[in-house]
Formats: C-alpha cells, sequence, structure tokens
C-alpha cells in the first residue's frame, strides 16, 4: 500500500511538471498569438493610413479637375462670344467691301464717261 501511495504521489508530481509544461505553452502560444496580432494590426493600420493618404490625393486631385474644367468651361463660353463676335465682323466686313466694290463700279463708270465727254 505504501508503494503504491509512493507512486500515486510520483505519478501526481509527473501530472503537476505536465501541468505546469502545458500552461507554459499556453502561455507562450497566447503570448505569440498576441504578437502576431499586434503585427497585423500594425500593418493594417499602416495600409489604413497608405490609403487615406491615397484617398486625400485623389480628392485633391479631383477638386482640381474640376477647376480646371469650370476654367475650361468659361473658356469655351468666352471663345463661342468671340467666334459670334469675329462673325458679325466679318459679316461687317463683307457688307463694306461689297459697297466699296459697289461705289468702286460707279465711280468707274463716272471716270469712264467723264473720259468718253471729255
Amino acid at each position: 500500500l505504501v508503494d503504491q501511495v509512493e507512486i500515486l504521489k510520483q505519478s501526481e508530481r509527473e501530472y503537476e511538471l505536465k501541468v505546469q509544461e502545458l500552461e507554459t505553452e499556453v502561455a507562450d502560444l497566447s503570448s505569440k498569438g498576441t504578437e502576431t496580432q499586434q503585427k497585423i494590426i500594425g500593418h493594417l493600420e499602416g495600409r489604413i493610413a497608405e490609403l487615406s493618404r491615397e484617398l486625400r490625393d485623389t480628392q485633391k486631385d479631383n477638386l482640381q479637375l474640376r477647376e480646371l474644367i469650370t476654367e475650361l468651361k468659361e473658356s469655351k463660353s468666352e471663345l463661342k462670344d468671340s467666334i459670334s463676335e469675329l462673325r458679325k465682323t466679318n459679316t461687317d466686313l463683307k457688307e463694306s467691301n461689297s459697297q466699296s466694290t459697289e461705289k468702286m463700279t460707279e465711280l468707274t463708270r463716272e471716270l469712264k464717261d467723264a473720259q468718253t465727254n471729255v
């Protein structure tokens, strides 16, 4: 019976050692898991910061493009106005040219008539 008690005590000590080893292993794994989680979190935070910078840059680019589009629309409107003015000026010049041609024709006729009468 004493031997059996001694065997049980020995088994109990071995069991306690195994339990301590397992507790240590669990603590190590938990620590490693926490380290891994921290690494993953750090990586994700870095990626989020990078994407946030890209988003801000894209928003700035979009704002500049909107401003450029507005400027181009204004320029287009100004060009249309200029083209209209040039067309009107061209029409006025054609009319003036036509009147000058008629006047020149009339003066040429009068000159020929005067030369004929002289």
